[in-house]
This record gives structure tokens, C-alpha cells and sequence, in this order.
């Protein structure tokens, strides 16, 4: 056995996860450290791509990645290990870097970069990642302290449009454009094992304006979103976490 130095609050952490059985801080940080997903590096990406290490993917150099900013659109490649932006040829160190150049300051940059795949399909970032590097925190609780927990894509939700759609917007920070809206509304509805129909985005559009008095299409009721920039920015949040 070999002894370390812990701070008391590290010390009471690693004491709360303390499962049956479990009676030495070996035995408990044994069963955490066990489930650790496989750190080893990837190959790094031919070309002078970019390697994200936290994720553990690979972009081979020049893969691109696009988005639509308030109302701009915006491309970056992949080269020499950061992302370079077309618009100004800067280059930058992760895709949330990428995101705070264009002023998109809160967000998941995964969700909001795109990239078309082989077969010519149009496809969030995040679909690369490992999905035993994602971690996602529960509503409700906050990311300090002790009691930080965090599960995959743990969202609440009725079962209906209108509560995935309100889901996807909490999980992507209250504000998002339809791009992410789509991609999140998706994952809800597949960890959910509902419906996915072809007209799913449409499906969305419909919903947020059903439930805006900012659109020509509100029902009167439950006015729950907003378009954040104004109509045709594509830009909606949640209406009562944007008046806060």
C-alpha cells in the first residue's frame, strides 16, 4: 500500500461514493477507477488533422465542420491540430474555441458544429464522440460541491413533442438554434425508444411556434419559447429562462 494526500472535501467525496461492502478508500476508488473508460490515445489523425483527447476522436486534416451563426455561416477545417476558421484563417484549439470566435459564448459546441458524412447526410459533431466520454447533468442539480453527479443524457420529459422539444432546449442551456434543437430532440426521442419520423424537424418548427406568441402560428396557450434573434435568425430559447 502506498499512502497519499488528500483535502478533506476530496477525502468526504471519495467517502460518498462508498458502495456495499466497501470499508478502505482502496475498495472504493478499485471500483470507480475500474470503470474508468479506456484512456489510451487514438492513432493521431493522418494529414495534420486534429485529435480531440477528451473524447478520444480523430479528425483526419482538412475534415470540415460548419454552422449557421445568427444568421452567418461559418466553416472550419481541421490542421496542424487546431480548427482553422475559413471566415478569417485563425486557427483554434477545440471546437468550443471555434465557437466563442463567432460569439457563441454558452453552449455545446458538439451539438452546434456539423459535418457531412459519407454518405452525404448532414450530421452533428457530436455523433464522433465516444459516448462513454459524454456526460450530461441532471436537471436540477448543479455542477459544484459534493454533490456534483452526472448521467448520460438524463432529461425529463411527458413523452410528448412538446415536453421533448422543452427537454432539448434545457439540456442545450435555455438558447440553441433549430440545427441543435433537431439533433437534441432526436436523442431524446431514440434514448426514449419513441417515434423518429422522417418529419421530425418539421415536427419541432411546429411545436416551438405552437407554443410562441412571437409566431403567426400560436395556439393561445403555453407560451412557452421565443425566438431569441428575432424571426428567420432560427434562434430559439426557452421564454422564461430568457426573461430572467
Amino acid at each position: 500500500m502506498r499512502p497519499i494526500s488528500v483535502s478533506t472535501d476530496v477525502f468526504a467525496r471519495i467517502w460518498s461514493l462508498r458502495g456495499p461492502g466497501e470499508e478502505s478508500e482502496d475498495s472504493i476508488l478499485r471500483r470507480v477507477l475500474e470503470r474508468v473508460p479506456d484512456s489510451s490515445p487514438l492513432p493521431q489523425p493522418s494529414g495534420e488533422g486534429f485529435y480531440d483527447v477528451r473524447h478520444r476522436v480523430a479528425f483526419p486534416g482538412g475534415f470540415e465542420v460548419f454552422r449557421t451563426y445568427r444568421g452567418t455561416a461559418y466553416r472550419a477545417r481541421a490542421r496542424g491540430g487546431r480548427w482553422v476558421l475559413a471566415s478569417d484563417g485563425r486557427a483554434y484549439g477545440s471546437l468550443n474555441e471555434l465557437s466563442r470566435a463567432i460569439g457563441a459564448r454558452t453552449e455545446n459546441a458538439w451539438i452546434n458544429w456539423f459535418f457531412f458524412d459519407d454518405s452525404g447526410q448532414r450530421r452533428s459533431v457530436s455523433d464522433l464522440r465516444d459516448s462513454t466520454t459524454v456526460l450530461s447533468r441532471r436537471k436540477g442539480e448543479h455542477r459544484t460541491g459534493a454533490t456534483e453527479r452526472f448521467e448520460t443524457h438524463q432529461i425529463e420529459s411527458d413523452g410528448t413533442w412538446r415536453d421533448d422539444v422543452r427537454a432539448a432546449l434545457e439540456w442545450l442551456g435555455g438558447r440553441a438554434h433549430l440545427g441543435a434543437i433537431y439533433e437534441q430532440v432526436q436523442t431524446i426521442r431514440g434514448a426514449a425508444g419513441r417515434s423518429i419520423p422522417p418529419s421530425l424537424e418539421a415536427v419541432v418548427r411546429r411545436t416551438l411556434e405552437d407554443h410562441s406568441s412571437d409566431s403567426e402560428a400560436y395556439r393561445g396557450v403555453l407560451d412557452l419559447f421565443c425566438m431569441a434573434e428575432g424571426k428567420g435568425a432560427g434562434v430559439w430559447a426557452l421564454r422564461e429562462r430568457e426573461h430572467q
